[in-house]
């Protein structure tokens, strides 16, 4: 059998690689990032460990869908279906199941639904309020369609919660651990960037040991860069203030370098930001949140401060429609019995690696990629 992945070149193309993913990791490239992942990894637990975070494990299989989006993986066991008793004719069926109705077994869930995880955000929530600092690193599960570059199914997070001062500069101490920990994980993994050329490694440097912190700026300002600029270049998204930024908005925002954007409006995020006090209540109501926004990705890092107070939560879960039922631990007991004010982020490790290593798609930072299809491997 000929060998499929020719010998002659430095690196073979991407798409033959996917076909042969079992083979992949022999490839020079694919190994390098690999290994940069391994180094980059390395830098992100150096830094929790250096600022008192505690390491913590996260569950998988949950109880809920915690963006409130939809778009989850139902487990189903096979072992509900394994206890189903096989029909053996038509004429002993309905007095068998007749008489094993109060006998059935319940299901593996016990009737209840269970999902692969989305984010390990809400569980966080609950270590934190005992360890102060915690951060893990798990497999999070989107059951989205999309065949973008910046999609997978199957996606590795970096979430990390802390409590913090609960006064003005709350959001700014979560950014600043953000960021810290990107700096180091990068710092960490110089050597092993795989940028194309030595120019673009030297900028991957500044941006990692620059004494200046990233630029933060409102969702207002971002708007109003992005109105100036589709006056003279318009974008293929007209930017409107109340819609979620565009992926080509993201990019050219970060063109100049990291970017925190905060405050965004709060239609369409998540139940659990917390609403900014001064307007509460309004048609302009925003939420006190973030994206950092890094050059050719786009957003790298989201997190907000969490809602504390549980009247505005619920009011907020009215709102949106998020049923309380599976989330009653999280939205009742979390608060009444004692909650400080708290916040935290989620970094998309493949999305960290796919920058430093300049590889364009997402596929080709994880070896065995899953996205909507058949899974081979």
């Amino acid at each position: 059998m000929e060998y499929p992945i020719p010998l002659t070149a430095s690196t073979a193309p991407a798409d033959l690689l996917r076909r042969n993913a079992h083979l992949r990791s022999r490839d020079a490239r694919h190994a390098a990032v690999v290994r940069a992942r391994d180094a980059l990894e390395r830098g992100l637990a150096s830094y929790f460990y250096d600022e008192d975070f505690v390491r913590v494990t996260a569950p998988i299989i949950t109880s809920s869908d915690c963006e409130g989006a939809g778009e989850v993986f139902r487990i189903v066991a096979d072992a509900d279906a394994a206890d189903a008793e096989p029909q053996r004719d038509a004429s002993t069926a309905s007095a068998d199941a007749a008489s094993a109705a109060p006998h059935a077994k319940p299901g593996f869930w016990s009737g209840l639904p269970a999902y692969l995880t989305v984010s390990a955000q809400l569980h966080l929530e609950a270590l934190a309020h005992g360890l102060a600092r915690v951060w893990t690193t798990g497999p999070s599960f989107r059951a989205e369609g999309s065949a973008t570059n910046r999609h997978l199914a199957e996606f590795w997070m970096c979430e990390a919660e802390m409590g913090t001062s609960g006064g003005a500069g709350a959001l700014d101490e979560v950014m600043t651990a953000a960021e810290g920990s990107i700096r180091a994980a990068m710092r960490n993994a110089d050597a092993r960037f795989l940028v194309g050329d030595e120019d673009m490694l030297a900028v991957l440097r500044e941006i990692a040991s620059s004494a200046e912190p990233w630029e933060r700026i409102t969702y207002d300002e971002a708007m109003r860069r992005l109105m100036t600029r589709h006056m003279t270049a318009a974008f293929a998204v007209p930017p409107c203030w109340g819609d979620q930024l565009a992926s080509e908005h993201e990019r050219w925002l970060a063109v100049g370098g990291p970017l925190f954007v905060t405050d965004y409006p709060a239609t369409g995020k998540p139940f659990y930001m917390r609403v900014n006090e001064a307007e509460q209540g309004t048609a302009r109501q925003t939420v006190a949140c973030f994206d950092l926004l890094v050059p050719r990705i786009g957003e790298l890092v989201g997190g907000s401060l969490r809602e504390e107070r549980a009247d505005v939560l619920q009011a907020r879960m009215r709102e949106l429609g998020v049923a309380e039922g599976p989330l009653r631990w999280y939205v009742h007991d979390l608060r009444r019995f004692g909650c400080a004010p708290h916040g935290g982020f989620g970094l998309g490790v493949e999305r960290l690696l796919s920058w430093v290593t300049e590889t364009e798609n997402l596929r080709d930072c994880v070896t065995f990629p899953r996205t909507k299809g058949p899974v081979r491997f």
